[in-house]
């Protein structure tokens, strides 16, 4: 799950959360400071982003082994997409939003995902 946080002069950061593959119960945060180009938002995941990242295990704060075994997974993870400009460009279609994801102008197609945009509002919330 992704939400994005708009700070002042137009700023923006992404707040990913994830399940960490391989385990039970283990979730990650990452947050990343984006941009817009265009209608599209842009970013690249820097080793801070991951060095701060915020792990929890069933909802609480994970231990550091926990934490680092974390870490060393999303790091193997995006070792092919380090230093790279990821975009991602929402389109709506219905009632749903498609993200099509460019990794240095080049299209990522089996990284499309179909998603549904949900307000603040709406009250969702994200559990383990």
């Amino acid at each position: 799950m992704t939400h994005y946080e708009f700070t002042a002069g137009g700023g923006l950061i992404a707040h990913d959360h994830m399940n960490v593959p391989g385990t039970t119960g283990l979730t990650i945060e990452l947050s990343t400071p984006m941009h817009y180009e265009g209608a599209r938002i842009c970013g690249k995941l820097a080793d801070t982003d991951l060095g701060a990242a915020i792990v929890m295990r069933d909802g609480s704060p994970a231990n550091d082994a926990d934490a680092a075994s974390a870490r060393q997974i999303f790091d193997a993870m995006r070792a092919p997409i380090a230093a790279k400009l990821m975009c991602l460009d929402y389109s709506p279609v219905g009632d749903q939003v498609v993200i099509a994801t460019t990794l240095d102008g080049q299209p990522m197609n089996s990284a499309t995902l179909w998603a549904k945009w949900i307000k603040p509002d709406e009250g969702y919330e994200l559990t383990p």
